[in-house]
């Protein structure tokens, strides 16, 4: 009988699932003494993923079945197997044979009845899946700690899966425990959800301090670290005389500071922590006691491993991404500070509308559940309304899980739930700051030819600081501070300005639909954004606005609104704030300086017609995460930039797809007293009205869902040339025919331009366009004639200005 089974042909350490290839292997009919398993669940673990990648010791070499984790049912036992029966469930003290390189990510697999494991009732499918990696941790952990009821354990990353864990299990040997965290909002959620007797924040308390003041002055009798770095350096002074520091993970990166004083004075030591040896060690009688109290502790919830997304087997690579990407950054265990200028609830009238392919980029990034919980609004695609008449379309969303869909919500709201979980992670902490400036290594002003170690800012208090770091994300917006510095140039167009509207308790013609108004002399749009409120967004050409700007409303913009929309529309002009914001179009050309990254508004932008920029921010974001995660530290300012210097290639075919579409649809819509123009506006409005692939085509662009530029070219020449077709019917005219041309003259003039600007092989060609990497080899050229010192930074990944939470 064949089945699947994932196997790792070649290691891959930039995209490790890729490396996860689905094959056919035979089954293996169980021997003496074997028992034939039926796999259930298999884990997805970082150790996993490491393997994959060719960097973790204990994976065997190429080709093998990866997988760690995970139980099933007896589907045949072998002569002499005793206490195990078909269809009982089980787990395994290690699936994978490191001879054989058979792991857990398999539909069957054979193993000696003296791996298995008998799962009780009381642990759920699920959960005995996860029975190896961290359980089992955990106990030993406590084993090697030797920490004796009423005394004092001190574990770091606290708030982990892990160091929850550890705080239970130990609690329930009446050992007292000291966590420590790095947000001072975590301390009493700790607490409270662990029982965790002591809880001190790294941050903003002295830790030694603490320890001794808690434990009398004696320290803590053990230390359990997975974090490293500097923080290795406070624990020695936090334990005990004579007490270990057990290192069980590298947060901080590869290195870690010691404290020699403590060592040389008081006997504290370091020591490490794998549990694959620790286990080996044991005979097998020992081994057996550690799985009964394993097991012991898992069904009665002391350890209760959090279950993630569950994916088939043959979408191994889509749960390897979903493992790589849910957290991302701040769970890869790089530190992250993230500096905001201001933390309050924001209140825009743009950023409300996410396209599909946006949401679907929060899905891939693990945030989805960030649309919940305030009030947003299901979009399920546009009514366009030109000359009392609509043309409805829809997303093409076919294929795609139900949840898929366009989200309307307040803009506020919805990066206030960003921030939290940025906020929630463990590697993460903010501060409310203003950054001034770009350090370099040395701490001084940053200037081109070096690479960029950090940034200056304004504290909430008024004081200047610094932080370093080995990589700054620049994304301080659409009014950037750092786009000169760190772009070879920068195109800003002011086309128009919104003016927004609130409108209340009023039905949009179709429900659940973005409408947009093809009014003179652009574009209005509406949207909800609530269950009960439509947002209204006027487009106002040129530099300024009207001087009377609620009689402009009402003379010239409401005439031409849907009837159903004009009572309400008044209403709102007479008793909602009018606001408004001038648009911006931003087009850059990189430098990418070693150390710093632009992105967001303050890298590029397009007009806010089609509600695109969110779609390419989180595209954006997903893809550099992607670029980042398989290096093992940012540590090397050139190398980090050499790796991602495909990003700026790598994005265009999302980024130039929807910037494109929205400044040349914005053009197109926008009436200009052409009669050529006039019949390219009309031609685009039929187009659509047409449905089928007129509509889904131009739409599963728009949606983010298709980004393909050459598809946007076709169907934008395609709207031309339909045009053109109606201009020779019924038969051709001399009139007709210098329309003709007129009309594709327009087109071209619309579109071709901002192609052009966009780059034309890296919209059309992305891998034969040219990486930016004359700053790389400036500052690699500089430094190898000695003229700048090497990185002093410690390991920290740190956003510039306005933060990540502003990449949305």
């Amino acid at each position: 009988m064949q089945f699947d089974a994932i196997e790792v042909q070649a290691y891959n350490a930039a995209n490790p699932a890729d490396a996860a290839k689905v094959v056919q292997k035979a089954v293996r009919e169980p021997g003496q003494g074997e028992v034939l398993v039926q796999m259930k669940y298999a884990g997805v673990n970082p150790s996993d993923v490491f393997s994959l990648m060719g960097v973790y010791p204990g994976f065997p070499k190429v080709p093998g079945v990866p997988g760690f984790d995970g139980m099933g049912v007896v589907a045949k036992v072998g002569p002499g197997v005793t206490g195990f029966s078909e269809g009982q469930r089980v787990t395994s003290l290690g699936w994978l044979t490191t001879s054989q390189g058979s792991g857990s990510w398999q539909q069957y697999i054979t193993l000696p009845q003296e791996k298995l494991v008998a799962l009780p009732d009381a642990v759920s499918d699920e959960a005995g899946a996860q029975f190896y990696i961290n359980p089992i941790t955990v106990v030993g952990l406590l084993e090697v700690a030797a920490v004796q009821p009423g005394q004092h354990l001190l574990i770091t990353a606290a708030g982990s899966t892990l160091g929850r864990m550890l705080i239970r299990a130990a609690r329930a040997e009446g050992i007292k425990t000291i966590g420590v965290v790095r947000r001072p909002e975590a301390v009493q959620e700790l607490k409270e959800s662990t029982g965790c007797d002591e809880v001190v924040c790294s941050s903003t308390e002295p830790l030694a301090d603490r320890v001794k003041a808690i434990t009398g002055g004696t320290g803590a009798g053990s230390v359990l670290d997975c974090v490293g770095g500097e923080l290795s350096e406070q624990l020695a002074a936090a334990v005990r005389s004579g007490g270990t520091v057990w290192l069980y993970g590298l947060m901080e990166g590869l290195s870690f500071k010691g404290h020699g004083a403590e060592c040389l004075f008081r006997d504290v030591g370091y020591r490490g922590f794998w549990f694959f040896p620790w286990l080996e060690s044991k005979s097998q009688e020992q081994q057996q006691a550690v799985v009964a109290k394993t097991l012991r502790l898992m069904a009665d919830g002391t350890m209760a491993p959090p279950v993630g997304k569950i994916f088939p087997l043959k979408e191994a690579a889509a749960a390897i991404k979903e493992s790589q990407v849910t957290g991302r950054i701040g769970k890869d265990h790089r530190r992250v500070l993230l500096l905001e200028r201001d933390f309050s609830q924001p209140d825009r009238i743009v950023g409300e509308l996410l396209q599909p392919g946006g949401y679907l980029m929060l899905k891939k990034l693990g945030l989805e559940d960030t649309t919940d919980g305030i009030d947003s609004v299901k979009v399920h695609g546009y009514a366009i309304y030109k000359d009392g008449k609509y043309a409805a379309v829809r997303y093409p969303t076919e294929g795609y899980s139900a949840d898929v869909a366009g989200r309307s919500f307040h803009h506020g709201r919805f990066v206030q739930k960003l921030r939290l979980r940025a906020a929630s992670q463990q590697s993460v902490t903010c501060r409310e700051a203003t950054v001034r400036k770009l350090i370099n290594d040395v701490g001084e002003d940053w200037s081109e030819g070096q690479p960029v170690s950090g940034v200056k800012y304004k504290a909430a208090d008024g004081s200047i600081r610094e932080a370093r770091a080995h990589l700054s994300v620049v994304c301080d917006g659409m009014y950037s501070n750092f786009r000169k510095p760190l772009t070879e140039s920068a195109d800003v167009v002011h086309p128009s300005f919104f003016v927004g509207l609130l409108l209340r308790n009023v039905a949009l013609p179709y429900a659940n639909h973005g409408h947009v108004v093809l009014a003179e002399p652009s574009p209005v749009l509406f949207y909800p954004i609530s269950p009960t409120e439509v947002r209204c967004l006027v487009d106002v050409p040129g530099p300024k606005l009207p001087a009377d700007l609620p009689g402009y409303l009402r003379s010239t913009v409401a005439p031409q609104v849907p009837p159903e929309l004009q009572q309400a529309f008044l209403t709102a002009i007479d008793n909602e704030a009018i606001r408004s914001m001038q648009n911006k179009q931003v087009s850059c050309q990189p430098m990418h300086q070693p150390g710093a990254l632009l992105l967001g508004d303050a890298f590029n932008m397009r007009h806010p017609l089609t509600g695109g920029g969110m779609t390419v921010a989180l595209s954006d974001t997903r893809l550099l995460c992607e670029m980042l995660q398989p290096l093992p530290s940012f540590e090397d300012a050139i190398a980090t930039a050499r790796s991602t210097a495909e990003f700026y290639t790598k994005r265009k075919p999302v980024s130039a797809t929807i910037n494109t579409l929205a400044n040349a649809l914005y053009k197109v819509f926008c009436v200009t007293g052409s009669d050529a123009h006039e019949e390219m506006r009309q031609a685009c409005f039929d187009y659509l009205a047409k449905g089928g692939a007129c509509s889904s085509g131009p739409v599963s662009l728009l949606s983010g869902l298709n980004p393909s530029p050459s598809m946007l070219v076709m169907h934008f020449f395609s709207v031309a040339l339909f045009g053109v077709g109606r201009l020779l019917r019924p038969r051709p005219t001399f009139r007709g025919l210098y329309m003709c041309i007129a009309l594709l003259i327009v087109a071209s003039r619309i579109i071709l331009p901002i192609i052009w600007v966009e780059g034309l092989r890296a919209v059309f060609l992305p891998s034969l366009a040219p990486k930016p990497l004359n700053n790389v080899k400036r500052v690699e050229s500089l430094r190898s004639m000695g003229s700048m010192g090497g990185s002093t930074a410690s390991a920290l990944a740190s956003s510039a200005s306005k933060g990540l939470s502003k990449v949305r």
